[in-house]
């Protein structure tokens, strides 16, 4: 009697390979995840710094300058209160933390130097310490 299938040996040799292959897979695929969350926090650090200096630009007269630096808020970049027009400001969504998917809600203050008409960032971090990944 032939009897069409597979036998025990072969199923469990194929769920052998199997597991071998995602035991590989996973790690793989964590580094990759966590590979482009950093490069998003870089990305998104880079947006911020680009809106604070064109916020700065904007209105380099009107901010209080101390020894030619000046504070910026997030509050100035991107309006937390739901009720304005997000269009009015240099961001034109939220933050979304890439450690955690969420969008931030906090505010927190980037210090920005003019350095000979040139407006750089004065400080080396930009994010609070809710973005671990990005450290």
């Amino acid at each position: 009697m032939n009897k069409k299938g597979f036998t025990l040996v072969e199923l469990l040799a194929t769920i052998v390979l199997l597991a071998i292959i995602v035991a590989i897979a996973i790690p793989t695929v964590n580094t990759v995840i966590n590979k482009n969350k950093i490069e998003n926090c870089k990305t998104l650090r880079d947006s911020v710094i680009n809106a604070g200096i064109l916020y700065v630009s904007d209105n380099k007269y009107d901010l209080e300058w101390e020894n030619d630096t000046t504070i910026v808020k997030y509050s100035d970049l991107y309006s937390l209160n739901d009720t304005i027009a997000h269009n009015d400001k240099y961001l034109k969504s939220a933050i979304i933390n890439p450690c955690n998917n969420d969008p931030y809600k906090d505010d927190f203050s980037l210090e920005f130097k003019n350095n000979n008409g040139k407006i750089e960032l004065a400080s080396d971090f930009v994010f609070p310490d809710e973005f671990t990944c990005c450290k």
